[in-house]
């Protein structure tokens, strides 16, 4: 795609999600941590994602989402 920039989303994204929720919990019985991208995440993102059960939701699954073809990724 000329001229049109593309940004992922890295792990320092999902560190900062983590470390907030962890906030968040403490006041809550039962929480889900979901980031939202309009973009995608690295695979090491990914990686860090799964190994402190945060939900990753990017371009794609919003797309399909957006289709009406997979329910919402939240819940």
């Amino acid at each position: 795609m000329a001229g049109i920039a593309v940004f992922v989303v890295g792990v320092p994204a999902v560190q900062f999600a983590r470390d907030n929720l962890a906030v968040i919990v403490a006041a809550v019985i039962a929480v889900v941590a979901v980031l939202v991208t309009t973009s995608r995440f690295t695979r090491s993102a990914r990686q860090t994602a799964e190994r402190t059960g945060i939900r990753l939701v990017d371009n794609a699954t919003l797309a399909k989402w957006n289709a009406g073809t997979i329910p919402a990724p939240w819940t």
